[in-house]
């Protein structure tokens, strides 16, 4: 990349856009946002958060509720619907582009303009994966949480291609939000951390507002400042990839952080455990045993190991009570961060080895949307018809947004369910870690 790193990010993002493979995982992206926050708003409780971050007038649709609000709002209000059950799109394990990428574009999107909304949608996703290859993962072992501190220049570029903006305005804008980045990993030790991507998005947002026409001029070495002093050295961007960041893109199957996804499908694999389980080894890559850990090495909140182990453990079909203090969890260095190995100890000696395997990046779009469907079928059936085959991504689009603009979910007791399991119509609750 040349010096100014954030202009290369941009014209690399714009290239990587064209593709029709890469336009239809930016549908296979949005379809899975649209299902995740319109799922998210049958819960009374973040229907209810959702519900107070929109009460401002204007026509940004906030999924699942039967009003419109100005477009910022709907923003932070469909990101916290997106990640309310921890069901995002993943980038790189840490990073979740879609939490920002799908509430920006479908707020600030123009009507009858598909082809623009899967651009930016692109672009989007080109830009967080670029910030991230750089930043991971010196940044997550910093404090910092990378949903939130790609936040503002993703947003940025999303808003730069919806508002038209030329290039050296698009890149202003990027600059000036690359001055606003950041975001506490301690989130994660409460419930903020489903907020926290949303609201740092909005600083994207008016930076692209204000560099529109030549307005507001970013620094040149924005990013490059930034983000040495987020690393407390010295920063150079990544060398680009050939591959375009959103075909990297992994997809969750449970509730859990994108690293726990295959400690969740190892324990599912055990079956029905007849013998008290007395201790769980999970063996996992060194990122995912050392993510979000506080000044004793304990990892935070939703990111804990051992509490997700015992959450998930003690539901279908093991059914077994393992307290969290009985999950020893080791770095394994030859284990992918998508990667588990587990060591289920039983009280009669013997010791089931199980291993799991959470990389969804395989998936095709054909697979995403036999999986919405699914969902949509059993939970909210006026977008079955949002995840049809169409012939081409901006016909998909069109139906899709047409769709959610006019669904409105009532509530339910309990969170909604799980995706389907692969070859599976059976439906799991979420995870409790996620509540």
């Amino acid at each position: 990349m040349s010096a100014d790193a954030l202009r290369a990010l941009w014209e690399q993002a714009l290239q990587d856009s064209t593709t029709e493979q890469v336009r239809w995982r930016a549908l296979d992206c949005l379809r899975v946002g649209v299902m995740e926050m319109v799922r998210s708003a049958r819960d009374p409780r973040w229907r209810n958060v959702a519900r107070a971050l929109s009460a401002g007038d204007g026509d940004a649709k906030v999924s699942g509720l039967e009003r419109s609000t100005d477009t910022t709002s709907a923003i932070v209000a469909n990101s916290l619907l997106m990640h309310a059950f921890n069901r995002e799109d993943s980038y790189r394990v840490a990073a979740h582009p879609g939490l920002v990428v799908v509430p920006t574009a479908l707020a600030l999107q123009r009507a009858d303009d598909a082809a623009q909304l899967l651009k930016a949608v692109a672009v989007g996703y080109a830009i967080a994966g670029g910030l991230t290859d750089g930043l991971t993962p010196r940044a997550s072992e910093a404090g910092w949480r990378l949903a939130a501190l790609t936040a503002p220049v993703t947003a940025a570029s999303v808003a730069a291609v919806v508002l038209d903006l030329d290039d050296d305005d698009a890149v202003s804008a990027l600059r000036t939000a690359a001055a606003c980045m950041g975001g506490d990993i301690r989130s994660l030790a409460g419930d903020d951390w489903r907020l926290q991507p949303g609201l740092f998005a909005l600083a994207g947002v008016y930076a692209a507002r204000a560099a529109s026409g030549g307005g507001v001029r970013g620094s040149v070495g924005a990013l490059e400042s930034m983000a040495a002093k987020v690393l407390g050295e010295p920063w150079e961007p990544a060398h680009h990839d050939p591959i375009p960041a959103i075909m990297r893109v992994t997809f969750k199957q449970y509730a859990a952080p994108m690293f726990a996804q295959a400690i969740i499908a190892a324990l599912e694999g055990a079956g029905d455990i007849d013998e008290p389980v007395y201790k769980v080894v999970v063996h996992v890559a060194p990122f995912a045993a050392g993510y979000a850990t506080d000044g004793a090495g304990r990892q935070l909140g939703v990111a804990s190991i051992p509490d997700l182990v015992s959450a998930a453990i003690a539901e279908p079909p093991t059914r077994r009570r393992v307290p969290p203090e009985a999950v020893v969890v080791h770095p394994a260095a030859e284990l992918t961060s998508l990667q588990a190995r587990l060591e289920l100890h039983m009280a009669g000696g013997r010791v089931l080895q199980l291993e799991g395997n959470g990389d969804s990046s395989g998936w095709s779009s054909g697979d995403i949307a036999k999986r919405c469907r699914s969902w949509a079928q059993a939970e909210c059936p006026s977008l079955v018809e949002a995840f049809d085959s169409t012939s081409s991504p901006a016909a998909a689009v069109a139906l899709l947004l047409d769709a959610w603009k006019a669904t409105v979910v009532s509530t339910v007791t309990e969170g909604a369910s799980a995706w389907p399991a692969p070859g599976s119509t059976e439906r799991s609750t979420p995870h409790p870690s996620s509540r």
